[in-house]
């Protein structure tokens, strides 16, 4: 086996093992959205216990809302 055989059947390896973390990566993606969208719909259900509900927003003035999430904690 030369050299060269060596170094394409590295790279088909590497290549291989490269499209499986992207696959495994978007799939992983997926599962965080899909958690967050559900904790979000759980936050917005006052009858779930142990989720709060998401903080007000404050866009225009920072200062407040770190005031209320100071009260929060």
């Amino acid at each position: 086996m030369s050299t060269s055989d060596d170094h394409e059947g590295l790279s088909e390896k590497l290549e291989r093992e490269t499209d499986a973390m992207e696959r495994e990566s978007d799939e992983l993606s997926k599962e965080i959205s899909d958690v967050r969208s559900d904790w979000d719909a759980k936050r917005q259900d006052p009858s779930v216990p142990g989720a709060p509900p998401p903080p007000p927003e404050h866009k225009d003035d920072p200062k407040q809302a770190e005031e209320d999430e100071d009260e929060d904690r």
